[in-house]
């Protein structure tokens, strides 16, 4: 499986531009996804990292590739964040995703 923009979906400007040196927390997140053969076909795993700390905040695992597989990864990252007791504002960051129609990341 691979990356497969969909180019009838709204595409959202790419506030990243490759800038990949962010040193602030919660500023910018990237969602991304993979799947793992099991014996009983596939499972997928969505996650969300924080770019400047490089650790995954949020994931989820299902069986299918529905957009909950996305969305509970992202509402699973934004429990760990203010759990944390990190004061941070969502105005403020930056959601980047690769836009593939395998995430369904242009639903949301």
């Amino acid at each position: 499986m691979t990356t497969v923009s969909d180019r009838s979906a709204h595409r959202f400007p790419d506030l990243v531009k490759r800038g990949w040196d962010v040193t602030d927390l919660n500023t910018v997140w990237v969602a991304d996804f993979t799947y793992v053969r099991v014996p009983s076909g596939f499972v997928y795993v969505a996650f969300i990292t924080d770019v400047a700390s490089r650790r995954i905040l949020g994931w989820n695992v299902d069986t299918s590739r529905r957009t909950s597989l996305v969305t509970s990864a992202l509402n699973h990252a934004l429990m760990v964040r203010r759990l944390s007791g990190q004061r941070f504002s969502v105005k403020r960051l930056i959601h980047h995703s690769d836009a593939g129609t395998q995430g369904e990341f242009n639903r949301w």
